[in-house]
C-alpha cells in the first residue's frame, strides 16, 4: 500500500522570544502598576528579612535582602520564564522577571536592577522587552541590598501603594514605604477566630459577626494573595486565608 504522504523534513519548533515576551508582558497581571507584587514574591522566595519601597521624584525604588543573585541569572533575566521549574527552585527568578515585564507595560523611561556578584556590583538596564544589558557599576558596597530595582516613571505611586496594601497584607516580611510600615486595613471583628501552622502551611479562619452565604478563603503564596476561593461549607460559613509557598502559578 502506497504511503499517503512523504517526510519532507524534521526538527523542533522555534518560539519567537520577543513575541512570547510581549504576550507574557500583556497578560500576566491585569494592571501594569501591580509590578511590585511579583517582586514581593521574589523577596520572600529569596529568604529576605525585609522589603523597602521608596517613591522618588524620578521613580520608584524597590529593594530587599536575602540570597545573592548571580551574574548569569540577570544576563538573561527572562530565561526562567521558559524553563521548567518542577521543584520551585526558580520561583524568585520567575517572579523577578514577571515584575520586570509588568513594569515595562507602564511604560517607564527605563527599569534597572542593581545586585552584587562575587565582590562586584552590577546593574541590569532595560528599555523594553528587546533591549537589556548588564554592566558593572564600578563601585562596591558590602552593605548594599541583595537586589535594588528602580522604575523610572514620574507619578504619585498611589496605585502601587494601594496594590501592596491590598494584595501583600499577608506578607510575612515587614514592608516599609518611605521608612514607614505599610498600612493595611484592619481585620473585621469576628465572633471566633483560630490560627494554624503546620508543615509549611499557615493561616487563619474567622467566624464573622454577620452570616455570609458562602465562605471566602484567600490563597497566599510567597507573601501575595493570588486568588480567592468561595465555597459553601456545611454549617457556619467562615472567612480566612491560607499561606502555602508550595502553591504554583501558571504562566499561561
Amino acid at each position: 500500500m502506497e504511503p499517503r504522504g512523504r517526510l519532507v523534513g524534521s526538527g523542533g519548533f522555534r518560539v519567537d522570544r520577543a513575541s512570547a515576551l510581549d504576550k507574557l508582558m500583556r497578560f500576566q497581571l491585569p494592571d501594569a502598576r501591580m509590578y511590585t507584587l511579583p517582586w514581593v514574591q521574589a523577596a520572600v522566595a529569596s529568604g529576605a528579612g525585609w522589603i523597602r519601597v521608596v517613591p522618588q521624584p524620578a521613580g520608584l525604588e524597590f529593594s530587599f535582602d536575602g540570597l545573592p543573585w548571580a551574574l548569569e541569572d540577570l544576563s538573561d533575566p527572562y530565561r526562567p520564564l521558559f524553563d521548567e521549574d518542577l521543584d520551585g527552585s526558580k520561583t524568585r527568578h520567575r517572579e523577578l522577571a514577571i515584575g520586570l515585564l509588568t513594569a515595562l507595560r507602564i511604560p517607564p523611561d527605563h527599569v534597572s536592577a542593581t545586585f552584587t556578584h562575587e565582590g562586584a556590583q552590577y546593574v541590569l538596564h532595560l528599555e523594553d522587552i528587546s533591549k537589556e544589558h548588564v554592566e558593572p557599576t564600578g563601585r562596591y558596597d558590602d552593605k548594599a541590598p541583595a537586589m535594588t530595582l528602580f522604575v523610572a516613571v514620574k507619578t504619585s505611586f498611589a496605585k502601587e501603594r494601594d496594590f501592596l496594601a491590598r494584595y501583600a497584607r499577608r506578607c510575612p516580611l515587614p514592608i516599609a514605604i518611605s521608612r514607614a510600615r505599610l498600612e493595611v486595613a484592619a481585620e473585621p471583628e469576628g465572633v471566633l477566630s483560630a490560627r494554624f501552622s503546620r508543615d509549611g502551611v499557615s493561616g487563619e479562619v474567622r467566624l464573622p459577626e454577620w452570616a455570609p452565604d458562602q465562605s471566602r478563603i484567600e490563597l497566599v503564596t510567597h507573601g501575595v494573595i493570588v486568588a480567592e476561593e468561595w465555597l459553601r461549607l456545611p454549617g457556619a460559613q467562615v472567612e480566612g486565608w491560607v499561606r502555602n509557598d508550595a502553591f504554583r502559578k501558571t504562566l499561561s
